[in-house]
């Protein structure tokens, strides 16, 4: 996850700012998202702007992907908000780097309801569309 995320620099993720070790436990260290997970920011400010989210949480995958970046787990809970209240992928735990626009073999399962039903019946084969079908679940989430 860390070899992924440190290569990622862009105003839509999540800014990873190191590894820290304490005794036997490894931590991730990244910058503070004041307003938390997009569900519970969304839940607590119903009014926002969801248009302007939704456009940030693509321009976030789409460097991603120009990237060759699949994020293999996107979903609500792995966007943050800021404290300015802009959207911040996070969570690259099932992050891949590729080569080629095909598929490639991420272990892990990912949260099933994101995805795509080639996913559900070949859950080790993950691609840039499948990120996108996750994409427009967390719209439909975003939206209602």
């Amino acid at each position: 996850e860390a070899r992924v995320w440190a290569l990622l620099k862009h105003p839509r993720i999540l800014q990873f700012l190191g590894i820290q070790r304490i005794g036997e436990e490894i931590y991730l260290v990244s910058a503070f998202a004041e307003n938390g997970s997009l569900p519970g920011f969304l839940k607590r400010r119903p009014e926002v702007d969801r248009g302007r989210l939704v456009i940030e949480v693509a321009e976030g995958l789409a460097y991603l992907h120009q990237c060759g970046i699949i994020h293999g787990d996107l979903k609500g809970n792995n966007i943050l908000i800021s404290g300015r209240e802009h959207a911040l992928l996070c969570d690259f735990g099932l992050a891949k780097h590729v080569t080629s626009h095909t598929s490639t073999s991420l272990r892990g399962v990912g949260s099933i309801p994101w995805q795509s039903p080639e996913l559900l019946q070949n859950a080790c084969r993950r691609t840039f569309e499948s990120d996108v079908y996750a994409f427009g679940i967390t719209i439909s989430e975003v939206r209602t």
